[in-house]
């Protein structure tokens, strides 16, 4: 039986389709399209300027995601490495204030609550916060006696401060790229629908010629299941 819903599906929209596939299917189907023989009179130019500019709007996309991912990568080993400075600086931080203070003093009591285990185990989101604690008691407590050592860890944070922000912010725009991505796949997969349709359309009276089209081997056909005749 008919069933008419079949001619508004999107036919590439297949899980099953991968990103490689599909890029090979596109480019193949672009160059077959651009083929006089198969555009007599330069009948299907305008779907071939459609396609192309669908096919380059996703791949590029898919470009500047993997950019921006690489810059990602190197962005949070530089934020790995700012928080393991300023983390080494507070724990040898800890002898000056035992040594100043003394351990059971109220002083070191602030600085340390809990010893540097707050601070190991504290999870990255919440670091900055506890870091801006710390350097509010060093300049109270240290700034006079110990201006270097202050200025340093003020130095430090700083550095933490701005390369978990840079990372942050390589983040939305990886999410923003990649919300773009999926919208911009199915403008492709949508285009390369309208186009086989209007060539099936063409084609109805010479199906062969329609397979001059594409390449069926870089699509995953599903194949007609055979009827068990009893």
């Amino acid at each position: 039986m008919l069933d008419p819903i079949r001619l508004t599906t999107d036919l590439f929209k297949e899980k099953n389709l991968s990103d490689v596939n599909l890029r090979t299917f596109s480019e193949n189907f672009l160059v077959r399209l651009a083929n006089t023989d198969n555009n007599p009179g330069g009948i299907y130019n305008q779907l071939l300027v459609e396609t192309t500019t669908k096919h380059q709007n996703y791949y590029g996309t898919i470009l500047s995601q993997v950019t921006k991912e690489a810059v990602g990568k190197g962005l949070t080993i530089s934020m790995n490495q700012a928080h393991a400075a300023v983390i080494s600086k507070l724990s040898g931080l800890q002898g000056l204030v035992k040594y100043k203070f003394g351990k059971g003093s109220e002083e070191y009591k602030e600085f340390y609550p809990q010893g540097m285990k707050q601070y190991h185990h504290a999870a990255i989101g919440s670091v900055g916060v506890l870091l801006i604690r710390f350097l509010a008691i060093a300049e109270k407590n240290l700034q006079a006696a110990y201006p270097a050592e202050v200025s340093q860890l003020a130095l430090l944070i700083e550095n933490f401060r701005e390369a978990r922000e840079a990372q942050q912010t390589n983040f939305g725009v990886v999410d923003h790229i990649a919300t773009g991505r999926h919208e911009q796949r199915k403008a492709l997969t949508l285009q390369l629908t309208k186009s086989f349709l209007r060539i099936a359309s063409d084609t109805l009276e010479n199906p062969d010629k329609f397979h001059d089209y594409y390449e069926a081997r870089y699509l995953p056909i599903r194949k007609a299941k055979k009827k068990v005749v009893n």
